[in-house]
């Protein structure tokens, strides 16, 4: 299980602990590469010549390096003074997303809010339909009273039929008549009641 420190203490831990002078080159190893890391010049390349030892001084490949990567690193640098343009740069752009991202979520309450109106006037488009049937399903009860009423006139005998009767001598055909009205009659307000 790997121990979490902070790199201020590893630091510390690197060089002067646990006596003065002394250099742990396990903890300074881990707090170089955590160095290169965090700056993401871990994938930098540099020149590695052949030592050549010269007396007193350090060895000519170990200078070198140390100078090729200092050089590494101010060309990784950025001017001086550009980086507070890019930090400034960078959080313009992030107050512009912001800004962004605050009018396309308004966009997104303003097309629900849309989409609940549209459903409001389907909801209503429906309730209108279903008056609509029920209107024509009473006009089609009305339509059927009407045509048994029609009906039962055709039924009735002619204005010649009922002189014909009336001239053959038979007084009954009015009385008839009459009789078959009264029955007529009765028997829709039967239909009527058991209809109901």
């Amino acid at each position: 299980m790997a121990l979490k420190v902070s790199l201020y203490e590893l630091a510390d831990l690197s060089i002067g602990t646990p006596e003065i002078g002394v250099v742990n080159f396990n903890a300074l190893h881990t707090l170089l590469h955590a160095l290169l890391r965090h700056l993401k010049l871990e994938d930098l390349l540099t020149e590695i010549r052949p030592e050549r030892p010269e007396r007193g001084a350090p060895p000519a490949s170990a200078l070198e390096r140390r100078l090729s990567v200092e050089k590494g690193l101010e060309e990784l640098a950025p001017p001086p003074g550009e980086g507070a343009a890019r930090l400034a740069d960078l959080e313009k752009k992030l107050l512009q997303l912001e800004s962004n991202l605050q009018g396309v979520e308004d966009q997104v309450r303003g097309v629900g809010d849309q989409v609940q109106g549209v459903q409001d006037q389907v909801q209503g488009v429906q309730d209108q339909v279903q008056g609509v049937q029920d209107n024509v399903q009473g006009m089609g009860k009305k339509l059927k009273g009407f045509q048994k009423q029609v009906s039962g006139l055709e039924r009735l005998p002619s204005g010649s039929d009922l002189l014909e009767k009336t001239k053959s001598g038979s007084g009954t055909a009015v009385a008839d008549m009459w009789q078959m009205m009264q029955m007529q009659k009765k028997v829709e307000a039967n239909e009527e009641a058991v209809g109901q």
